[in-house]
């Protein structure tokens, strides 16, 4: 089964990219209303493909500008958060080059950011607040890669600044919505995952992506649930890296009491 579902992935890409491409690069030029319901539907459509399935507890928030900061364990975060709401992800520039994800990443016309290059930071938040103004939420991987899954790493607060340019440029929004999220790779074959099984869906350290991606496709079910905290607000008196040590902790939080009452929901 594994090699059908390799076969109807192929098939799924290959359609991505000789109609959806052309589709999406017209909708952008255009600014079509249905550019940001594209990349949803390929998300959504990867995913049922991967057999992941995802629920989300909690509601994203409603106001915007909006800013989500969330955990990063692999590059199926990509997918999870994209089938569920349109979004726009701050993302290293080596995603542009990967196959499929990377013209993904384009036609959800993420931003790009080379971390070696400390003096393209400022132009990197500049075109976040400028897509947060268009009303499309920005997504940042503040770990700046992915974990093991068995713990949060160090959060960095220099995109955290994106917040403070944007109400410094557009000076009749009041405030700008950061909103934690935190994403957990719970369960496969309906069995809880625990810490243990975590790697089995991380994608860290020296891992190549072909076979992590063969791996997930022969693995199965795995069961993926989203949280959508509180509402951080931050305005001009806010301080960008007190934000991003409470986003950090809301995202602790919302992991441990997800992994302690996962049996209670199943």
């Amino acid at each position: 089964m594994a090699y059908v579902r390799s076969f109807l992935l192929g098939c799924a890409l290959a359609g991505f990219f000789l109609i959806g491409v052309p589709v999406q690069w017209v909708a952008i030029r255009l600014n079509l209303k249905f550019q940001d319901w594209m990349p949803q539907f390929f998300s959504r459509t990867m995913c049922s493909l991967l057999r992941v399935r995802v629920s989300s507890h909690g509601n994203p928030s409603s106001i915007r500008p909006r800013l989500i900061v969330a955990n990063h364990i692999s590059w199926a975060d990509i997918l999870v958060l994209g089938a569920l709401e349109p979004v726009c992800f701050l993302a290293k520039a080596e995603v542009a080059d990967w196959p499929g994800f990377g013209a993904l990443a384009k036609l959800q016309r993420s931003i790009f950011v080379n971390r070696g290059r400390k003096m393209g930071l400022p132009a990197v938040n500049s075109a976040m607040a400028d897509r947060m103004v268009e009303g499309v939420p920005v997504v940042l991987f503040a770990e700046a890669t992915t974990s093991d899954g068995t713990h949060l790493m160090k959060f960095h607060a220099v995109h955290l600044a994106a917040a403070r340019d944007l109400l410094a440029k557009y000076t009749e929004v009041d405030h700008v919505v950061v909103q934690p999220i935190s994403i957990i790779y719970q369960a496969q074959h309906g069995l809880p995952m625990g810490r243990k099984g975590q790697p089995n869906i991380a994608w860290y350290g020296d891992m190549d992506m072909p076979s992590h991606l063969w791996a997930l496709i022969k693995g199965g079910p795995i069961h993926c649930r989203v949280f959508y905290g509180s509402a951080l607000i931050f305005d001009r008196r806010s301080n960008r890296k007190e934000s991003t040590h409470q986003a950090r902790k809301a995202i602790r939080q919302m992991i441990d009491e997800a992994r302690t009452g996962y049996a209670e929901v199943q």
